[in-house]
C-alpha cells in the first residue's frame, strides 16, 4: 500500500466517520422534522459512498464495499430530497419523488445482469446524468431563493451549499462515469477524497454547532405554512 493509498483511505474513512456522527446527532430530530430526516439519510448515503468509492477498501474488503454501493448510488437522490425539504417552505413529500430512485434502480439492475460493456456504460451514464440533474435542480432552487429567504440560518448557508456540496457531488458523478472509459489517476482520486473530507467537515461543523437550531426553525416554518 502506497502513501497515496493510505492518505486516500484516511480521508474517506474520516469523512464516513463524520457522516455517521451526524446521523447519530440528527436521529432524535429526524423523528419529527422532515429536513433532519432527509439530512440523516443523505449523510448515511454519503458515508456509504466514502466506503464504496475507496480503492483500498474495494481491494481489501470487496464484500463490504459492494454491500454499501447501492445505498451510495442513491445518495444524490437523498441530497435532492434534503434540498427540497430544506429550501422549499411549501414542499411536501409525494410518491412521485421516488421516480428518480426507480430509474436509478433500473440502471443498477441493468449493470448487474448485463454481459455487455456497452449496456453497462449506458446504464451508468444514465444513472450519473440523473444524479447531476437532481443536484443542478437543488442548486437552482438555492440560487433563486437567496434574496427572498426570511429564515436567517438557512440564508447564511445558501452560498457555500451552492459551491461546496453541489460541486462535490457532481465531481463524484463525473469521476464515476470516467471510470468506465479510462483509468483514474491517483491524483484525481486523492482530490476527490479531499473534497469529500473537507465538504463533510464544513457541513457537519454547521449542523452540529450548538448555536445551530436550523432544523427546528425549518420545522416551525413548514408548520406555519401548513405544509411539510
Amino acid at each position: 500500500m502506497t502513501s497515496i493509498d493510505v492518505l486516500d483511505l484516511m480521508l474517506r474513512s474520516g469523512a464516513a466517520g463524520i457522516c455517521l456522527v451526524l446521523v447519530a446527532r440528527l436521529a432524535p430530530l429526524a423523528i419529527t422534522t422532515l429536513p433532519a430526516r432527509f439530512c440523516a439519510l443523505f449523510a448515511l448515503g454519503a458515508a456509504a459512498y466514502c466506503i464504496a468509492s475507496s480503492p483500498v477498501l474495494r481491494d481489501v474488503a470487496p464484500v463490504v464495499a459492494a454491500s454499501v454501493k447501492p445505498f451510495a448510488i442513491m445518495s444524490p437522490i437523498f441530497f435532492w430530497w434534503f434540498g427540497l425539504s430544506l429550501f422549499c417552505d411549501d414542499w411536501r413529500w409525494k410518491p412521485i419523488y421516488l421516480l428518480p430512485m426507480a430509474f436509478v434502480s433500473i440502471c443498477m439492475l441493468l449493470e448487474w445482469v448485463s454481459t455487455s460493456e456497452r449496456t453497462d456504460a449506458m446504464a451508468n451514464l444514465a444513472s450519473e446524468a440523473i444524479h447531476i440533474l437532481l443536484v443542478l435542480h437543488v442548486m437552482r432552487i438555492i440560487q433563486m431563493g437567496f434574496r427572498d429567504d426570511l429564515v436567517e440560518p438557512r440564508r447564511r448557508i445558501r452560498g457555500w451549499w451552492l459551491g461546496a456540496i453541489g460541486v462535490t457531488i457532481i465531481g463524484a458523478a463525473v469521476v464515476s462515469a470516467l471510470r468506465l472509459k479510462t483509468t483514474i489517476s491517483d491524483t484525481v482520486l486523492t482530490l476527490e477524497a479531499l473534497g469529500l473530507f473537507f465538504t463533510t467537515c464544513l457541513f457537519s461543523a454547521w449542523a452540529l454547532s450548538p448555536h445551530s437550531d436550523f432544523f427546528s426553525r425549518a420545522s416551525e416554518t413548514q408548520s406555519r405554512t401548513g405544509h411539510g
